[in-house]
């Protein structure tokens, strides 16, 4: 079919390309990045479907290749407020992945779609089962992104 897709798949390998600006993907050697992405799962959300649910049990992040994922908080009674967005480069995700817990917010994308790449606890795992020493780096940024929890910097 046309070209249109070359575009969308390389933006996508862009952002791939893009994990060693993550502060846990930028520990890792050129090998262990190539087998990050190549056991990653890349995929598009349409307009107005959820990435992932508040209070979900989640066992991945995600990176934003392209596109606009919009972040709400939930409440009880099902009233949404806008926390943030995502862009291209920024994630969402580690405290499933790195310490399985539930989802903190609802992710949806934008009328422009997002298209992200997975990262699930298979891959983390085999990285940590090659350099057991990166566990450190998680607690780190662990400990940071539940500082920005409970200051609502969702995103920083």
């Amino acid at each position: 079919s046309g070209g249109g897709s070359d575009g969308k798949d390389a933006s996508v390998e862009a952002a791939a390309a893009g994990l060693h600006l993550h502060p846990f993907f930028s520990a890792l050697t050129a090998a262990e990045t190539r087998a990050v992405r190549r056991q990653s799962r890349r995929f598009s959300v349409a307009m107005g479907q959820r990435l992932f649910q508040q209070g979900d049990r989640g066992s991945s992040m995600f990176f934003v290749a392209s596109g606009v994922g919009i972040v709400f908080l939930e409440d009880g009674e099902g009233r949404r407020t806008v926390v943030g967005e995502l862009t291209a480069g920024q994630c969402v995700g580690e405290l499933s992945l790195f310490r399985g817990e539930l989802r903190a917010t609802t992710v949806v994308a934008s009328p422009a779609g997002v298209d992200v790449i997975e990262i699930g606890s298979d891959t983390l795992e085999g990285v940590l089962r090659a350099r057991p020493m990166l566990e450190d780096m998680i607690d780190d940024l662990v400990a940071r992104r539940e500082l920005e929890k409970r200051g609502n910097t969702w995103l920083l």
